[in-house]
């Protein structure tokens, strides 16, 4: 995985991309170590879920692939930066930019679906002199949702498709108008808490949650004070 981080409304938040996805890499990834050469060494465990075993390393073949160098907000959608320059005909259109967004719960039950996911509608379409450069402005821009793209059939000048075509960006602040609460933590998005959800047990919202100390003496999460 890629991790693509900007500075939007003095926090981070950014897009995320895989970096190898799929064979010769196994599953189960569970360390990670840059080698002298500059090899990467990837330690694989079975004992999680969808595991494997073993150690592999990755070399870079010498050569940059055709892949996303990054993605950055705008004002009216995000801005894509390639390793090479795009298939113009192909860029232009709307249909190779799919955009879905979509917000998880905040909550204590394990998981959460897809919330208020809604395909976005594209605007217009814009591409640098040099061709490296995609500007995708969407119909709306909505804070504090997630925003996927699978780009569809992407290829570079030399008619090289792209290398990997699924990138998700976690839009939480937009760079003018951000709402002040994520919806995310909203009572009225998540339903009463006083009824549980997805069959968790009901909470007591009326009042203080008592915290207990190792010696059995009761406190209340007010009265906790810092040593």
């Amino acid at each position: 995985m890629r991790v693509m981080l900007e500075e939007v409304g003095g926090e981070l938040q950014g897009a995320c991309i895989p970096f190898i996805d799929g064979a010769p890499l196994r599953t189960g990834v569970n360390r990670l170590a840059w080698a002298p050469d500059g090899s990467l060494y990837v330690g694989h465990t079975k004992h999680i879920w969808v595991g494997n075993e073993g150690l592999q390393r990755v070399e870079w073949s010498g050569k940059s692939p055709f892949d996303v160098h990054s993605m950055k907000l705008t004002e009216k959608g995000f801005r894509f930066h390639f390793t090479e320059p795009v298939d113009k005909a192909i860029a232009s259109k709307k249909e190779t930019w799919p955009f879905t967004r979509y917000y998880y719960y905040y909550q204590r039950d394990y998981g959460s679906p897809r919330v208020d996911e809604t395909a976005v509608e594209i605007d217009s379409i814009e591409i640098s002199p040099d061709q490296k450069t995609v500007e995708v402005n969407l119909s709306e821009m909505k804070a504090w949702h997630i925003h996927e793209v699978n780009i569809k059939d992407l290829k570079n000048s030399a008619g090289v498709p792209l290398s990997n075509t699924y990138i998700v960006y976690t839009l939480n602040r937009l760079l003018k108008g951000t709402p002040p609460e994520p919806l995310q933590t909203k009572p009225e998005q998540i339903g009463d808490p006083s009824q549980g959800t997805n069959g968790s047990e009901a909470v007591n919202t009326d009042k203080p949650i008592p915290v207990k100390d190792p010696k059995g003496t009761v406190f209340k999460a007010s009265e906790a004070k810092r040593n």
